[in-house]
């Protein structure tokens, strides 16, 4: 039942705030939101806003690391091959074996070579031993050492997938030494949903299994004679990965049969098979060679292994992280657990949230101990055997699990402490010693095991400080980064005098910006931050979190279809429904199948859920600072919230009212419900002299963006020794609280669609105070419930909402007046080291400058257009793809491929088979050099060519005198990464001096001398500049100024202020064309882009008149024959 507030303590509450220093006018709040598309940022002094913008976050690609450590691990082999080519070349000329040249080896095919080699006659001339060598040196088979000497991470790449790592075994030749080495990867890979469960374990054991014995029904020599005998096919002889220990052994048992082709064999193949474990023998080795030697590998990974802050704090010798499966740490980590959690448990009939008795600790952490250091598994069954015992002492028992069994409980991680259900195998953050010193001190050397005393100790121990300064070296969120910038470590035994190794945006706004408005102050007294839950880390995340926005609006959609009603209904309505099928209520197409049921009485609620006998109560009252949200509302019958009063449920139970069950009764009902953990925390808080009110702040554990913000933010404004003082000056209010405070203060609904809402939130969130602030009126905070009525079905029903009290609404109105001076919205470029300068497409360059890309023979199709693929359609694909038809086979040939796609294709005339065909890039051409990276040869031929991301840094606006009147002209200055790939290329800027034959023609074309003429337009003399473009730079357009713009059209007209209207909106440089045009794209709202701007209209989107306007206006005269 909802309790009127006493206009008494509703007005002192009130006064008391507007005296609050937070309120004061030398007072310096700074309010960050949070969100996916932006950050809004609002600094005030006082009630004043000194500056408020959303700044928009370029977040990184998916893995970007991940994508070029493979195409650096390719590059890598690619250099690992040609090095093992040249030492294998010299190595044939000390023992009087040709080296055939690239186009003979191209030409010949090895495989049958090396089957008449081994398994026949033999080969009679040198050429083709050579031939058999070369191709075994150059495919040498998969080494399981190659993947921890740095190559990667696995033999089917980086990531232990099930799916890959089968698809992999699927084509590989298994023995008994790679069969034992797979079976070690099962503790490490990652099923469909984590770790393997027992039937995805089964099915990768089992698929071993079958490659073992499908391995030894499949040998080399098997599958180089049907490659041999089945010339028709051309199947590729590389179809079977083999392990290198057999190619080695294939190679010498090749070698030893033709020794009379070698001379001086034996020293032949020991310079061959020369192993690589030291530095001497990495520089001669050919066959084994890898990058590093196992002494390497060692000192490199150690390089990657963390630092215990610990360790490092305390001074101790070993500060490396140990392994997860170490002992002490296991040991540290479930007493750290124990210390900490609360668990439901049974005393008597009464349920109790408390932590385990001192006893149950020592019994979990003894049973621990002993099965970590034997030769037994811990098994979770037989520790909770010894716990259910345990508890049994204390008159305790496990209450039963509540809530969906999908769902993580604290019993399910305690589980996996004792009994892990994935591998141990990885870095943990502690180091062994560590581990065992804090083990020691927080149970007084093991003979004390209380919880609550083992949290004091952790305390007096420093445990949580030292946690909280560690200095995050990875993982840390691209939002934190680009407002508070990157931490830096301190040197072993030196200070430093300040944390931050580069300052991020907020240190550049109070430092610098704001500084003359701050009175010298170079932090504020206080940040309030709101953040979204689960904020996306990268692009791919980004997309699936606005995927889930769509998914939220359809369970609205498909909820008020099952309770049809006609179209999604508000948020007070919505409420009720989600709590009546919380409730166990179950509708289809308008029809109720299942009544909900009341948690307090357990009678039906009816078929109605929208019926004005229900009401919203509360589980903790209002009356008592309980707020309107929906973890603390349930429906229930008006009379059974009457009957509430100001009562908690555990508190009316205990009264025995009419028709109320048990509070037992009552436990044990609302474990069918669907409730958040949030939600069963507040249904059974009790009040304390301690603790009257739940925290409504810190009820759930901070997402961890939110940590990790928040810790910056301590460690900028040197608060991180005073938790006190954290919590007084750092406030972390929910999304709720802000849409409260708009609501209250009537700021008007938000649009999401405007990305600038992060700021208005920002400015909002800079005038709701910390801690106490986020309370109810009744508990010293700023918010309320206020009574409002709905039409539901025709009937009028009364709800509640929060809101913030009216008398503390800031003065907003100074928003939108900025919003037509400045923009609103401001874009960072992104630092990231991670991004490429370039595209990865590697691009080959004819004589015309045309460009040419390697493609597969068949375009990308859908399994329902393979389907429905016939020979005719086929060979109209072929014929597109530019194959002649002279080459293209017959029908009957080609209807026998169909069967089999995945075989490569043999055309006419050709000899051996092809997969990829060369088709003409519609992108471009490469007469122009600037903009592209590559290398050109000295015979002219072009490599390693591709396209840069960045090619023009800006265009800029002159004028001058054309010998007739004044004119605008424009000149595009290249980007450094351009004139960086131009210097790679060996080309000029000024000149013509070593460029390509087809440039020139280019150039002559083009009537200008060298590259500079062209991109920068030849200017008059005594030209004056009077603009440039950036990219990013923002301009504010009307819809006719875009139309205009967009047509060309000469747009000088709308240089005058009157021009911005009501409806325009702002735009940003999106991109600088060759051109010299520019392309515009709305910020932060939907609307058109205005693609390829001509240069007509540059001058009127600086707001400069004409030509001759602009030159009276800067006194600038013509220039005469003689002079100016």
């Amino acid at each position: 039942m909802q309790a009127k507030t006493t206009p008494f303590i509703r007005q002192h509450t009130i006064t008391n705030w507007k005296r609050d220093p937070f309120y004061a006018e030398d007072t310096v709040v700074l309010g960050l939101d949070i969100g996916i598309e932006g950050i809004g940022i609002a600094v005030r002094k006082g009630c004043e806003l000194l500056y408020c913008k959303t700044l928009l976050v370029e977040l990184p690609q998916s893995k970007p690391l991940a994508g070029r450590r493979i195409l650096r691990g390719g590059r890598r082999a690619r250099k690992n091959r040609r090095l093992r080519m040249r030492r294998l070349k010299n190595l044939f000329e000390e023992h009087g074996l040709p080296w055939v040249d690239d186009e003979v080896m191209s030409r010949s095919d090895p495989f049958p070579m090396r089957y008449r080699a081994a398994y026949k006659g033999g080969l009679a001339s040198k050429e083709a031993l050579s031939i058999c060598i070369r191709s075994l040196v150059a495919h040498r088979g998969y080494d399981f050492y190659a993947f921890y000497s740095g190559e990667g991470g696995y033999p089917w790449g980086e990531e232990p997938t099930l799916k890959d790592a089968r698809k992999w075994l699927s084509s590989s030749f298994v023995d008994d030494e790679a069969a034992e080495e797979l079976y070690s990867y099962t503790e490490e890979l990652m099923g469909s949903k984590g770790p393997l469960n027992d039937d995805e374990r089964k099915v990768w054991e089992k698929a071993i299994d079958d490659q073992k014995i499908w391995s030894e029904k499949n040998s080399m020599e098997k599958m180089l004679k049907e490659y041999a005998s089945n010339k028709s096919d051309h199947r590729r002889g590389r179809g079977i990965n083999f392990p290198r220990s057999q190619v080695e052994a294939h190679l010498r048992d090749i070698i030893r049969r033709h020794a009379s082709l070698v001379s001086n064999t034996d020293e032949f193949m020991e310079k061959l098979f020369l192993p690589c474990t030291t530095p001497d023998q990495k520089a001669a080795s050919i066959f084994h060679y890898n990058r590093k030697t196992p002494k390497e590998c060692e000192k490199h990974f150690e390089k990657k292994i963390g630092k215990c802050p610990f360790a490092l704090h305390w001074g101790f010798e070993k500060n490396q992280c140990a392994l997860r499966s170490d002992p002490d740490v296991r040991k540290w980590n479930l007493l750290d657990f124990l210390s900490n959690r609360r668990f439901i448990l049974l005393e008597g009939k009464q349920q109790v949230s408390r932590t385990l008795p001192e006893n149950c600790v020592k019994t979990l952490i003894d049973y621990l101990v002993a099965h970590t250091t034997s030769k037994t598994k811990p098994s979770w069954d037989k520790a909770k055997k010894a716990l259910e015992a345990a508890l049994k002492t204390e008159g305790l028992k496990i209450a039963p699990r509540q809530g969906p069994k999908k769902k993580s409980s604290v019993w399910d991680q305690l589980k996996d402490l004792i009994a892990p259900s994935r591998s141990l195998n990885n870095r943990g953050k502690l180091s062994s010693e560590a581990a065992r010193q804090l083990f020691n001190d927080a149970t007084l050397e093991g003979t004390s095991f209380d919880p609550k005393k083992i949290s004091d100790r952790k305390k007096e121990i420093g445990y949580y400080e030292i946690l909280a300064n560690t200095l995050m070296d990875y993982g840390v969120y691209t939002q934190v980064q680009t407002l508070l910038g990157v931490l830096r470590k301190p040197k072993e035994g030196k200070t430093i005098s300040s944390p931050f190794g580069v300052k991020g945006f907020l240190h550049q706004l109070f430092e610098k910006e704001l500084a003359d408005k701050l009175g010298g102050k170079l932090v504020p007294d206080y940040c309030i931050i709101e953040c979204i839950k689960d904020p996306p880390r990268n692009e791919e995340e980004k997309k699936k979190r606005a995927e889930a926005g769509s998914d939220s609006r359809a369970f609205a959609e498909n909820l008020a279809k099952m309770y049809g009603l006609s179209q999604v209904p508000g948020r007070s309505v919505l409420t009720r429904l989600k709590l009546y099928r919380q409730q166990g209520g179950v509708a289809k197409d308008g029809l109720i199948k299942t009544q909900a049921v009341c948690p307090f009485t357990g009678r039906l609620l009816g078929p109605n859920p929208l019926s004005a006998d229900l009401e919203l109560a509360h589980l903790f009252p209002d009356s008592r600072g309980g707020l309107a949200i929906e973890d603390n509302l349930v429906l229930t019958h008006r009379k059974t919230n009457g009957d509430m009063h100001n009562l908690t449920p555990r508190e009316a139970a205990r009264l025995g009212l009419d028709n109320w069950l048990s509070w037992e009764e009552i436990e044990k009902l609302r474990r069918g419900f669907k409730w958040s953990d949030k939600k069963r925390e507040l249904f059974s808080f009790v009040p304390t002299k301690k603790q009257p009110v739940p925290d409504f702040e810190n009820l759930t554990r901070t997402a961890q963006l939110a940590r990790q913000l928040r810790r910056m933010v301590c460690l900028w404004m040197e608060l991180m020794e005073d938790s006190v003082e954290v919590r007084k000056r750092i406030g972390n209010p929910s999304g709720l609280h802000t849409a409260a405070a708009r609501r209250g203060w009537k700021v008007g609904k938000k649009d999401r669609s405007d990305k600038s809402h992060h700021r208005v939130d920002a400015a909002i969130l800079s005038f709701i105070p910390p801690a106490a602030g986020l309370n109810n009126v009744l508990c010293g905070g700023i918010f309320e419930n206020l009574p409002s009525e709905v039409v539901i079905g025709g009937n009028k029903t009364k709800v509640y909402r929060i809101e913030a009290v009216a008398e503390l609404k800031p003065d907003l109105s100074a928003l939108e007046e900025e919003t037509r001076q400045e923009c609103p919205v401001i874009s960072l470029r992104s630092r990231s080291k991670s991004k490429s300068l370039g595209d990865s497409t590697f691009w080959r360059v004819d004589s015309e400058g045309n460009l040419w890309q390697r493609e597969p023979l068949l375009p990308a199709m859908k399994k329902d257009d393979l389907e429905k693929l016939t020979v005719e359609k086929l060979r109209e694909i072929l014929l597109g793809r530019k194959i002649p038809e002279s080459e293209i086979p017959s029908d009957e040939k080609l209807e026998k491929w169909m069967q089999n796609l995945e075989k490569p294709l043999l055309l006419k005339g050709r000899k051996r088979p092809i997969r990829f065909i060369e088709k003409k890039s519609g992108k471009g051409t490469f007469k122009s050099p600037v903009g592209w990276s590559g290398i050109i040869h000295p015979d002219g031929t072009v490599a390693q060519l591709r396209k840069l991301d960045e090619t023009n840094e800006r265009l800029e606006l002159w004028l001058g005198w054309n010998g007739r009147r004044w004119e605008y002209y424009k000149r595009i200055i290249p980007s450094k990464e351009a004139m960086r790939g131009l210097k790679r290329l060996g080309l000029p800027w000024r000149g013509r001096e070593g460029l390509l034959p087809h440039m020139i023609k280019f150039l002559d074309a083009k009537g200008v001398a060298d590259f500079r003429e062209y991109y920068c337009e030849k200017l008059p003399p005594f030209a004056h500049k009077v603009g440039e473009f950036k990219k990013g730079d923002t301009f504010l357009l009307s819809p006719e100024e875009g139309e205009k713009a967009k047509e060309g059209v000469d747009t000088t007209m709308f240089a005058s202020e009157e021009s911005i209207l009501p409806q325009s909106k702002w735009y940003q440089v999106s991109a600088i064309n060759s051109r010299k045009s520019i392309e515009l794209k709305p910020i932060f709202q939907e609307g058109k882009t205005y693609e390829r701007v001509a240069g007509l209209v540059l001058a009127g989107l600086l707001r400069l008149g004409s030509a001759e306007e602009e030159a009276r206006k800067l006194n600038l005269r013509a220039p005469s024959v003689g002079g100016p």
